[in-house]
């Protein structure tokens, strides 16, 4: 990957004596700096013609100043924060919340919001109803029925689940052990796998991405649809800043709290 390019930083302009022997005065944002070399921003092309000054004399000049300590890269900021998220339910399953920012400006940023949720180490019907919660938990897909099944799972391949739908896991006899209900507004992944240990399986919930396009940054306390279905979201109390491209993932969600996260600055 090619080194980024940033601006020079140094006490005033460059001076310079062009074709016809006057002395010009460059300032500083007319260059470049990528890996330890200068070059000419793009935009002065037209201008370093007009002025007669030679370009590569100027960029062999600039250089030098470079080396010798007169011109330096400009401080890089800090990064500060710039959108809060927070689950919008309360639960342990926030922590496995997901958002992918792609930013595009003050009103047009991306967000891809996505839960996984893996329930590992199962034996059977009733640690199955603990781990993953019956219809008065907060976790999107519940357990709403227990069946007779005795044995291990049977493996289940992805198997999409609409909002309010129900999902009978079975035993390797075909007996149910449980069934799982939808509850969250969206639809839900659920794949059934056995472990190393072929006396215990995992179930692995999945939702999304869910995407909210060309988001404003200024509106983003009143969006719920896409994204924001998994996870509010706000400015930073600093005021409006764009975030920096990344994923981040949400924590801190418990039983009588929300997961929450901070997307920040580049």
């Amino acid at each position: 990957m090619a080194p980024s390019k940033v601006g020079i930083a140094g006490s005033g302009p460059l001076a310079i004596t062009d074709k016809s022997g006057k002395q010009q005065f460059v300032p500083l944002s007319a260059f470049t700096l990528s890996g330890g070399k200068i070059g000419l921003d793009t935009t002065w092309s037209a201008a370093l013609t007009t002025a007669q000054i030679d370009a590569t004399a100027l960029t062999k000049l600039a250089q030098m100043r470079l080396d010798a300590g007169d011109f330096r890269a400009p401080p890089t900021p800090h990064a500060s924060a710039a959108i809060l998220f927070t689950a919008v339910a309360a639960g342990i399953e926030g922590n496995g919340i997901t958002i992918a920012v792609t930013p595009g400006g003050l009103e047009d940023v991306t967000l891809d919001a996505s839960q996984q949720l893996t329930y590992a180490g199962l034996t059977g019907s009733a640690d199955t109803k603990i781990a993953i919660g019956d219809e008065n938990s907060t976790a999107p897909v519940q357990v709403t029925a227990v069946g007779d099944g005795t044995k291990v799972a049977k493996a289940l391949s992805a198997t999409a689940v609409k909002t309010t739908k129900t999902l009978d896991v079975k035993d390797t006899d075909g007996k149910v052990l449980v069934t799982l209900t939808n509850a969250a507004a969206d639809d839900a992944t659920v794949t059934v796998t056995v472990d190393a240990d072929p006396t215990k399986f995992t179930i692995a919930v999945s939702r999304g991405p869910l995407s909210s396009k060309k988001v404003k940054l200024s509106e983003l306390a009143t969006k719920t649809d896409g994204a924001f279905a998994l996870a509010t979201a706000v400015p930073a109390p600093t005021g409006i800043a764009p975030p920096a491209a990344g994923t981040i993932r949400l924590s801190g969600g418990a039983d009588d709290a929300k997961a929450t996260a901070v997307a920040y600055t580049s």
